[in-house]
């Protein structure tokens, strides 16, 4: 029997040994795991950052809406004459105003923005023969063609409505914006019902009969509210027929979703109550020289007290001195705001104007940013229309 000869492998210098198969089953296990690890951190800062972004959309969202509505609700019977309505309509989902808010004509004092591009459609009321439905309405307007000196009044009908989205299986809104009777446009979609229930909330002057004049929130039970009479003012224009017209501040409040997934849904909240300081106040016809500002003015930078701690700016000022006394022909107070500084005696656009008659003026103003400085200026103004001399004023939002 012959012996097997023993064979001894030897490896040249250098050569390493290979990895056996427990060992590469080992590494690919802890690659495995350092793979998952990172791919499962990523996909938490992934969905954090969506929480994130979907969250300040909610927010976004939410501030737009309320400041499109904030910006043309303070203005409700801004230059509109005697004789025509100032608040047409007023309901839980829908308000609709009287407001000079576009003139094309440069240098227009009366309105509250000038644009010389506009076509007399969006500029002018709406006259009889051109009658449109109230959205959500079976309510037709105006009942007359309204006119100053003749000719058509230049304050036009501005509607704002909430309607369900059909679109979306959800429960969500569009708030729709119409001006006079030409093609609505959407503002905002994702939009809930507050947890209260309406989206608009009223108050109203009362007068009792011993005690002082207040504000009282208009009962549920009345709405809608609506221009009845042909003639706002005339002598069949009273009582239970001029609700709509004791309406001095609506409150306006709504939600969204930040739209993840459920049981991750976030819901946000929104509300702001609106003072109309133009109505009830008449435009007077008699003028002068140009009236006398001799106003201290006092801005007051402030947070309010929302969800998001939405910053604001509290504009205050003194009368006129020919509002009550002179010549007594102050129509209303012009605010002007920019965030450049204004070149003198140049303003541009007004912001804002505040029909005269009130024993004090102020304005908050929550479509300011933080961070920024803004720049207002402040003029009285007669049915010339003439403007008295500027006071400005800065102030640095925190």
């Amino acid at each position: 029997m012959t012996e097997r000869p023993i064979v001894k492998r030897t490896r040249s210098p250098g050569q390493r040994p290979g990895f056996s198969l427990v060992e590469m089953l080992v590494a690919l296990t802890l690659f495995g795991s350092l793979i998952a690890i990172s791919i499962n951190i990523m996909n938490q800062q992934v969905r954090t950052f969506y929480n994130g972004s979907a969250g300040a959309d909610a927010a976004q969202n939410l501030r737009f809406s309320m400041s499109i509505l904030d910006n043309h609700v303070a203005n409700v019977g801004a230059g509109v004459p005697t004789g025509q309505p100032q608040l047409v309509y007023a309901d839980s989902d829908v308000v609709v105003f009287n407001t000079n808010w576009m003139s094309n004509v440069a240098g227009d004092a009366f309105a509250v923005n000038v644009d010389s591009t506009m076509p007399l459609a969006w500029v002018m009321a709406v006259p009889k023969p051109r009658r449109f439905t109230i959205p959500t309405t079976a309510v037709q307007y105006p009942d007359t063609t309204y006119l100053e000196a003749g000719s058509n009044s230049p304050a036009e009908t501005v509607t704002f409505w909430f309607a369900p989205d059909a679109s979306t299986p959800a429960a969500d809104y569009i708030l729709w914006r119409q001006v006079n009777d030409l093609v609505p446009e959407m503002v905002a979609r994702n939009l809930l019902k507050p947890a209260r229930g309406p989206f608009f909330r009223y108050y109203r002057h009362t007068a009792p009969i011993s005690g002082s004049v207040r504000m009282d929130t208009v009962p549920q039970a009345w709405l809608p509210l609506h221009h009845i009479v042909p003639i706002h003012g005339s002598n069949t224009d009273t009582a239970a027929l001029a609700r709509v017209d004791s309406v001095r501040a609506i409150d306006i409040a709504f939600q969204t979703t930040d739209a993840l997934p459920a049981p991750k849904t976030r819901t946000y909240s929104l509300s702001r109550t609106i003072a109309l300081p133009n109505a009830g106040k008449e435009i007077k016809k008699t003028c002068g020289d140009e009236p006398l500002l001799q106003a201290s003015v006092a801005f007051i930078a402030k947070d309010t007290a929302d969800a998001f701690g939405t910053p604001s700016v509290l504009v205050r000022w003194n009368a006129s001195v020919d509002e009550a006394a002179g010549e007594k022909d102050v129509l209303r107070y012009v605010l002007w705001r920019s965030t450049t500084p204004f070149a003198f005696g140049v303003v541009g656009d007004p912001f804002l104007s505040i029909a005269a008659g009130s024993p004090n003026y102020q304005y908050q103003d929550a479509s300011v940013l933080p961070g920024t400085t803004y720049y207002w200026a402040l003029a009285a103004q007669d049915c010339t229309p003439s403007l008295s001399n500027l006071k400005y004023s800065t102030v640095i939002v925190p």
